[in-house]
């Protein structure tokens, strides 16, 4: 006998965005998201992000260079999973515009029509979109859908999303901005582990991955994962999130701290590729990211 909250369903939750499903007015989850355990709040005792470093990378290509490369070889060393990166060169109102066109495109009508359009992924050029029926490999199901744009060199953007308008321009502007970024960090990375400037770069800087996330109003936040606990498997991940927030990081002792969303600044992951590439001396860190239950976020 299907349970209530199946009976609520226009269709199975296998064929639904998560953005759909939180229009339905549910009163709990469905049992694809309930974890296994309820989530504890992470400790407020750290929430202000004051546990977080700050590198200023205002002066990365001048004097202080050297200094920079040691702040960012220092806060990989104490193994902090996390590095707010101010003054990088991307401007406030990409940011914003970024924003916006990812909001539009999950508030786009026909939404799941265009999530199947788009849910492809077959080379370094497509674009895809994680619905349910992506995320159901690993239960509990992650509460959100995930545009993935695949950005290199050579990328074919005819390819991504072309509603809403400006969204290839938008995103396309940001994606330039994050790669320069990516390669300047991956440089002074190299160098903090006396490697040559340009090493990672050549090694692992070819590509990137923008995973534009949306995570709707949850009505179990307690019981659900944004995204579930979890390391980064590449070398490292620029991210940045909106006011609403949701990314939690777990210290070296095993507490759970909230990240404070800081805007126009960038959160800067060591990945498992750099772990391994250090030969452990740089530490990636688990992290998730937590529902809220009255507003929408974005990543």
């Amino acid at each position: 006998m299907p349970s209530s909250i199946q009976m609520q369903l226009p269709r199975p939750v296998i064929d639904m965005s998560v953005t759909d499903l939180a229009t339905l007015g549910l009163e709990e989850i469905p049992g694809e998201f309930r974890a296994a355990w309820r989530i504890e709040k992470a400790s407020g005792s750290n929430s202000d992000g004051q546990s977080i470093p700050v590198i200023d990378l205002a002066e990365l290509h001048g004097e202080k260079r050297s200094s920079i490369v040691e702040q960012l070889k220092r806060a990989s060393e104490d193994g902090d999973f996390s590095k707010y990166i101010v003054n990088h060169g991307v401007p406030p109102q990409l940011f914003d515009e970024t924003f916006r066109v990812q909001r539009e495109f999950y508030e786009l009508p026909d939404l799941e029509e265009r999530l199947k359009k788009y849910n492809i992924y077959t080379d370094k050029e497509m674009s895809k979109v994680a619905t349910m029926e992506a995320e159901t490999i690993h239960y509990p199901s992650n509460w959100r859908d995930n545009m993935i744009l695949a950005y290199g060199p050579n990328v074919d953007t005819q390819k991504w999303p072309t509603e809403p308008p400006n969204f290839i321009e938008v995103t396309l502007k940001y994606n330039q901005a994050v790669y320069q970024l990516k390669k300047e960090l991956l440089e002074a990375l190299s160098e903090s582990l006396g490697l040559p400037t340009s090493l990672l770069d050549d090694v692992c800087g070819e590509g990137q991955n923008t995973n534009m996330i949306y995570y709707p109003p949850c009505p179990e936040p307690s019981n659900a994962f944004g995204v579930k606990p979890h390391s980064d498997p590449n070398t490292i991940t620029i991210l940045t999130q909106d006011k609403v927030g949701g990314l939690e990081v777990c210290e070296k002792h095993g507490e759970w701290i909230q990240v404070k969303p800081t805007p126009y600044a960038f959160i800067v992951n060591v990945g498992d590729q750099l772990e391994i590439f250090s030969n452990g001396k740089y530490k990636s860190v688990e992290h998730r990211v937590v529902p809220n239950l009255i507003r929408a976020g974005s990543q």
